[in-house]
């Protein structure tokens, strides 16, 4: 997890910006210096803080057994939690990290993330988007190799005042 923890926004800068969105990082904080969160451009000289949340409760192999229902439960709990950090005083967009997971995890993640946003999203109109980034893998000539790279599904919240970003889907 703590690899996770670090390589995150880096991940989540990548795919942003191959979606066509500005990304910059704000001065590490903390001894040693860490990068928790990072800044999407929504004008010329305006950001708004995209915010990681590791979410590994479902990850493979430690992590507990998903479902739909649960999943998209403990989506929502996550969505609503992230108002302290994120509303119209602090816009932003939330980050879900959720790690490796079996079975169809990422497109139920998907699914869940988009009912969240369309359930809470009235009630935090400083919540840009939610966007899982999920691993993905792909095989290469050489059968003992893979290629890892991540996906960002950004689904924006239909209530939220303010720019949005590139990429992003209702």
């Amino acid at each position: 997890m703590a690899s996770r923890c670090i390589l995150a926004p880096f991940a989540a800068a990548h795919c942003l910006t191959m979606q066509g969105n500005r990304v910059g990082f704000p001065t590490p904080s903390g001894f040693p210096g860490r990068i928790e969160h990072l800044l999407v451009a929504t004008g010329p000289t305006e950001t708004v803080t995209g915010h990681v949340e590791v979410f590994d409760r479902f990850e493979y192999p430690y992590g507990q057994p998903w479902d739909a229902a649960g999943l998209r439960a403990a989506v929502s709990d996550i969505v609503l939690a992230s108002q302290s950090r994120i509303n119209l005083k602090n816009p932003g967009l939330l980050l879900l990290s959720p790690g490796v997971a079996l079975g169809n995890f990422d497109e139920t993640l998907i699914q869940a993330v988009q009912a969240a946003v369309q359930a809470v999203g009235r009630k935090n109109r400083g919540l840009m988007a939610v966007a899982p980034m999920v691993l993905r893998m792909q095989g290469l000539p050489d059968p003992h190799a893979l290629r890892f790279g991540y996906g960002l599904f950004p689904v924006l919240n239909r209530h939220y005042r303010g720019e949005s970003i590139a990429g992003a889907s209702d």
